[in-house]
């Protein structure tokens, strides 16, 4: 995606989008309620065409080639499209009739490992169960790309962990490529190698997990004084003056900041590592959120 926009009425929820997710990665993509998320991912499924801006999947324009697409892209979101009345069994032969490449045997194993259970209604199954049957349905037909929109919402720390890791086991072993949609940001830390989070319509960070977590940092000085209306040169995400404690995040730079802040009196500094999590904070919800 490059320079992708999009609005709904006067609501501007793209605004200047340019996402890579590179072949064979399990790539996620993070950011709070409303930031863009879902409206990226029914972009790239074909849903909805953008206002403006250039997107392609596996080569294509989703929204020319959305039925092309179709057979080579798996999806799972947090809604689950099934008949109630239906069973387990029912679910699958339906779905694997809009596909002309269904692999039945892959399949098989997919409800034999996830537990399913072919007689069983839909209006029975639990939320984990039902998020089960949804990666089934998606995975039926060998997609090169799976698209995971807030799967796990609804679902209970024990079941959402043992969807995400049954998930990564399924798909990694074949190298397909994984772009997953998400705000919970533990969930996602322990299945990606690459991040990109998203606020207000743009992408603001992105890299590999390690690379991400490695170009922020917290710095932590200690004056012999009550600090007030501190002012530094060095650019910093948000600083925060506590009696004669003050804390700030950097995205790159640190040297500099921790070297000025000794300049202004400073008489301990302590750089630390900062989780995914701070990060997201950090770069999401401003100098009221620092961690």
């Amino acid at each position: 995606m490059k320079d992708v926009r999009r609005s709904f009425g006067s609501r501007s929820v793209l605004t200047g989008l340019n996402l890579e997710v590179p072949e064979g990665s399990v790539y996620a993509f993070l950011g709070r309620n409303a930031s863009g998320k879902t409206t990226t991912a029914r972009i790239l499924l074909g849903l909805i065409r953008p206002d403006c801006g250039r997107v392609q999947v596996l080569g294509r324009d989703p929204w020319r080639a959305a039925a092309t697409l179709a057979e080579e892209v798996g999806f799972v979101s947090d809604d689950r499209p099934f008949y109630g009345w239906m069973t387990i069994d029912e679910v699958l032969r339906f779905t694997a009739s809009f596909y002309r490449r269904w692999d039945w045997t892959l399949v098989n194993d997919l409800t034999t490992r996830l537990g399913l259970k072919g007689g069983s209604l839909v209006h029975t199954l639990s939320r984990g169960t039902l998020a089960k049957l949804a990666l089934a349905t998606a995975l039926g037909h060998r997609p090169r790309l799976l698209v995971l929109d807030e799967p796990t919402s609804g679902l209970d720390p024990v079941v959402r962990r043992q969807f995400l890791e049954q998930t990564i086991d399924l798909v990694a072993a074949e190298g397909r490529t994984v772009l997953f949609s998400s705000h919970l940001i533990d969930e996602v830390e322990r299945v990606a190698d690459r991040v990109g989070i998203i606020h207000e319509g743009r992408l603001i960070v992105e890299g590999t997990l390690d690379e991400v977590k490695e170009s922020f940092c917290k710095i932590r000085a200690l004056f012999d004084r009550e600090v007030d209306g501190l002012t530094l040169q060095a650019p910093a995400l948000g600083v925060r003056a506590l009696g004669r404690e003050v804390t700030l995040v950097a995205q790159g730079l640190a040297d500099l900041a921790a070297g000025e802040l000794r300049r202004l009196g400073a008489r301990q500094v302590e750089v630390l590592g900062l989780t995914l999590e701070e990060i997201f904070i950090a770069r999401t919800a401003g100098d009221e959120a620092l961690p």
